[in-house]
């Protein structure tokens, strides 16, 4: 039950994300759902997520939120809606440019990914972003400076030993 509950949110997401809406305004709402926000509060069942574009412009209690007249209304009872997921472990890195989609970090509700967290990084970090910026993917990314990448950028190949006070300075 839960996977399927997962999957349909997913599936959410996805839907909204790829297919824009149509409406005159671009707005679209997404009624009818079960609320988590990550707060810790209680859920809130039967809540409608205004979106505007881009951005979430209303979120509430179906009662306390009028929907726009000639907004996309996605009907949602009997799923849940909640933030995208941050995953602080992963290596999607290494598959930006064959799935700028990112299929299957998506299909999970991971809306941000952190790379280089394992001492290796992309390096100039610089340049790695910038290049998502010119080539887009469907998901945030936050990269670390890896520390194996710095030690072999300014020891070479030969970092099987204690660096020196002149290396550690430039690192």
């Amino acid at each position: 039950m839960k996977k399927s509950i997962a999957f349909l949110v997913s599936l959410l997401l996805v839907v909204v994300t790829l297919f824009p809406s149509q409406a005159a305004d671009d707005t679209i709402a997404i009624v009818g759902a079960t609320l988590i926000d990550g707060s810790g509060r209680a859920l809130q069942a039967d809540s409608v997520v205004l979106l505007k574009d881009d951005t979430i412009v209303a979120v509430g209690k179906r009662n306390q939120v009028k929907v726009p007249a000639g907004a996309r209304v996605i009907e949602a009872r009997d799923l849940i809606i909640a933030p995208g997921f941050i995953d602080a472990h992963n290596h999607s890195d290494r598959g930006f440019s064959t799935d700028p989609s990112a299929a299957s970090q998506v299909s999970q509700g991971i809306t941000t990914v952190v790379v280089g967290q394992d001492g290796g990084s992309p390096f100039p970090v610089g340049e790695f972003l910038a290049g998502l910026d010119k080539n887009p993917i469907a998901l945030n990314v936050l990269t670390f400076v890896g520390h194996a990448t710095v030690r072999s950028r300014v020891m070479g190949e030969d970092t099987d030993r204690q660096a020196t006070a002149a290396e550690v300075e430039k690192m």
